[in-house]
């Protein structure tokens, strides 16, 4: 059961919140009412950030700028607490070139043109021009933010690069060194020992070092 909260003795209180495989861990001790969400990457899955407005009434604050999260979310302008950013999350700020290719499974969008899901496109890759924000903007344009989520399709390398350090309660990172040769296991490795470095213990997710849940020590 997705909703199932796992409890391992000596770790938090950890439940999965959403529906299917874009479902997200999050301890909700930790998420304190009316909280901020910086969600960046969705395609075409809100339903993580629809149950944290439900259960928490949190602010979601949505970043993607790929043209089928665009479109997926035309059916739902009205949700309350819900901020839609057609930009990019990126290390800089300024114009990026996104790549989106139909692999079969929908379009996914990334800055990397070797990405699996543009390269190997079974019909037409695209590319265009988007508006780029960085995280250090979001932190302060937002107070109060109580949860990160990065899973921008290799994007997360060059952000966590670029930082000198993180004070996010929480913050769930999806890594795709399995999507291209741009990445290896070792740059994930990399980055997991910089939030550990930063007050961060992880918890994986079920997808073979893939995916993790940091949660910030002494919360």
């Amino acid at each position: 059961d997705a909703q199932m909260k796992i409890i391992n003795e000596g770790e938090p209180n950890i439940e999965w919140i959403g529906d299917g495989v874009e479902s997200k861990r999050v301890c909700m001790d930790l998420v304190p009412e009316g909280s901020v969400i910086i969600s960046g990457g969705i395609g075409t899955n809100i339903s993580f950030d629809v149950e944290m407005i439900s259960k928490k009434g949190c602010i979601l604050v949505v970043v993607d700028p790929s043209n089928m999260s665009q479109q997926f979310l035309q059916r739902f302008a009205h949700i309350p607490n819900f901020l839609y950013l057609k930009k990019a999350l990126n290390y800089k700020a300024g114009t990026i070139e996104l790549y989106e290719g139909d692999s079969g499974n929908g379009l996914m969008g990334s800055t990397e043109p070797s990405h699996h899901s543009v390269s190997k496109s079974v019909r037409e890759v695209t590319k265009s021009t988007c508006e780029a924000i960085t995280l250090q903007s979001l932190f302060d344009t937002y107070s109060n933010i109580s949860y990160l989520k990065l899973d921008i399709e290799g994007g997360e390398y060059d952000i966590l690069d670029s930082l000198q350090s993180l004070d996010i309660p929480q913050v769930s990172i999806e890594f795709h060194h399995f999507c291209s040769d741009s990445w290896s296991k070792e740059d994930t490795q990399n980055c997991i020992k910089k939030m550990n470095g930063w007050g961060y213990t992880e918890y994986c997710y079920e997808n073979d070092g893939v995916e993790f849940l940091f949660i910030k020590e002494n919360q």
